[in-house]
């Protein structure tokens, strides 16, 4: 009598060590290993069968997740990249502003000095002495638009390779 009470109560626990194993392998994380089958109509083949269900339905999700951090960190990548293209387009947008301040201060400054001398000494300049100053005015005024003009249209022109850049980046 006890040994058959051994041998039914092993038998009827042999479902429960293996459903303990499974449970175990997948709190390891180990979601697609195959499962062997327990082919029991009681409640601990009820609960093994939710349990494969559950295990099925973890792997999918952990290889969804698994697909939306790699094509995240492909995004962060591409971004990095933008950025830092970005940060080195500033620092020559910079010194290219730089530059074209410092051109513009020459004819800047000549254009002051000849209008205050216009405006303090008019009356004592011969015609032709005005006329080559209003001249020689008109030429470093057009100097500094045209240094102007250029840097607007250097600034449009990186204002549209941003746009471009910006959809590239959408795109991916």
């Amino acid at each position: 009598l006890w040994l058959l009470c051994r041998l039914v109560i092993h038998r009827q626990l042999k479902s429960l060590r293996q459903l303990t194993h499974v449970t175990q392998r997948i709190a390891e994380g180990h979601y697609d290993d195959p499962m062997p089958d327990i082919r029991r109509n009681d409640e601990i083949g009820q609960l093994y069968d939710h349990l494969k269900e559950m295990s099925k339905s973890l792997a999918a999700h952990v290889k969804e997740l698994n697909l939306l951090t790699g094509q995240l960190k492909n995004r962060r990548e591409v971004m990095y990249e933008v950025y830092a293209k970005e940060r080195s387009v500033d620092r020559v947008m910079s010194s290219f502003l730089h530059f074209v301040t410092n051109q513009m201060i020459a004819p800047t400054q000549d254009v002051k000095r000849y209008v205050e001398k216009l405006c303090t000494s008019y009356r004592s300049f011969a015609p032709e002495e005005v006329g080559h100053i209003v001249s020689t005015i008109n030429r470093k005024s057009d100097s500094i638009i045209e240094l102007i003009n250029n840097t607007l249209d250097t600034a449009d022109s990186h204002h549209l390779g941003d746009s471009e850049a910006g959809k590239e980046a959408d795109h991916d």
